[in-house]
């Protein structure tokens, strides 16, 4: 049996993917870095997949090394990454197996995002252009879901909060001027409203 771990901090960050039999995962010896970084941070270990395939436990680790970035060619950096192999047969291009896309899901439960992570996310999705078929299929997607908002009961405060955003809204509307295109996007969304109350 083969088996893939993550070597996490004690706070849930993983700075070490690794590949084994039995005897190896329960060995917590690696590199100098990996000492150190256990040693400052504190040490977790989680086993996130069992393989009577080597091939298989092989491609895990090297999708996963790349996945959590632990891959590094220093020895002395503050980055917290002790893999000095890319591991496996390496991951460009590679499409994961389901159990692989699975163990990557378990580790990433829990985990809280920094500030600095969410706002390196919204960096990279401003601007982002979706195509015609990506759009449609984020419509189909939704089609039918019931908004998280539905039947709540606002509070007095809030109502007047919402009427002013509304009255708003409606100042600067006035006058303006729709594009065909503008009013053809409206109609379209408003017979996919109708066609998800049909379906409720």
């Amino acid at each position: 049996m083969f088996y893939v771990y993550l070597d996490m901090t004690s706070n849930g960050e993983v700075f070490y993917v690794g590949k084994g039999t039995r005897g190896r995962v329960r060995d917590t010896r690696r590199n100098k870095k990996h000492k150190r970084i256990s040693e400052q941070y504190g040490f977790v270990r989680k086993i996130i997949l069992e393989t009577e395939e080597e091939s298989h436990a092989f491609k895990c680790e090297a999708s996963l090394i790349c996945y959590f970035g632990t891959y590094t060619q220093s020895w002395d950096d503050d980055k917290l990454a002790a893999n000095f192999t890319l591991g496996g047969e390496g991951c460009t291009g590679y499409n994961h197996k389901d159990d692989a896309k699975l163990a990557m899901s378990l580790a990433r439960k829990g985990r809280a995002k920094s500030q600095e992570q969410k706002d390196k996310q919204s960096i990279a999705m401003k601007g982002r252009i979706f195509s015609e078929e990506h759009k449609k299929n984020l419509s189909l997607a939704h089609m039918g879901n019931i908004p998280g908002n539905k039947g709540k009961k606002w509070t007095s405060e809030q109502q007047a909060k919402n009427a002013g955003k509304y009255v708003e809204i409606g100042r600067r509307n006035i006058g303006q001027k729709r594009s065909k295109e503008s009013r053809k996007n409206m109609k379209r969304a408003q017979m996919l409203r109708r066609e998800k109350e049909k379906a409720l």
